[in-house]
């Protein structure tokens, strides 16, 4: 993923409406092209399955780890929250009002100072716009809300664009590789500021 063309983006702007509820962020992507990250609806999950359709090989392979997809059923589960404190996030834009990003985290450990595991898939076509940048740190943002600690995934060695895009995002974190796989691991006590700017 390209890096986030900086003097283009506008402020985070956090509005709560009753049909999606908070949080939500707008951003101008690297193309100019606002987009906004909003909470995930019983309402997205017909789209967010069209978007798993699409994706191509390589986009499957990355964001599960393996050669397809799961079932219907686990691709359902993961679209909408199971526990309190788990957090479902879409990214949609106006030229685009289905979703073409879609970005969880689930609690692995609850309680204040927590740890939660992420996982996130970007639609082939908005790949390198910034928009699994803007929906990673909204991730974050709501994590760190919800006195969550530590988030944390699991990256394919081979996923470069995802491997920078998550450290590009500025948030202290830790990266460990084994077996082809890049363990990462990022601090949300340490961000403040940086998720604030």
């Amino acid at each position: 993923m390209n890096q986030l063309n900086r003097e283009s983006i506008s402020p985070p702007r956090r509005e709560d409406t009753a049909d999606t509820g908070p949080p939500r962020e707008a951003v101008i992507l690297t193309t100019g092209v606002a987009a906004l990250i909003r909470r995930a609806t019983p309402a997205d999950l017909a789209d967010l399955e069209t978007l798993h359709d699409n994706l191509s090989p390589t986009s499957i392979r990355h964001r599960y780890l393996a050669a397809k997809r799961p079932n219907a059923e686990v691709a359902a589960a993961l679209a909408m929250p199971r526990a309190r404190g788990d957090n479902r996030l879409v990214a949609v834009g106006s030229r685009w009002p289905k979703p073409v990003a879609f970005g969880y985290y689930v609690v692995t450990e609850p309680g204040r100072c927590g740890r939660a595991e992420l996982g996130m898939v970007v639609a082939d076509r908005f790949q390198g716009m910034g928009v699994g940048r803007a929906l990673f740190r909204e991730l974050a943002l709501a994590a760190r809300e919800d006195e969550l600690a530590v988030l944390q995934l699991q990256v394919s060695v081979d996923n470069a664009a995802a491997i920078a895009a998550f450290r590009g995002a500025g948030i202290p974190h830790r990266a460990r590789s084994s077996r082809g796989l890049v363990d990462m691991s990022f601090d949300l006590t340490l961000s403040d500021r940086l998720l604030d700017d």
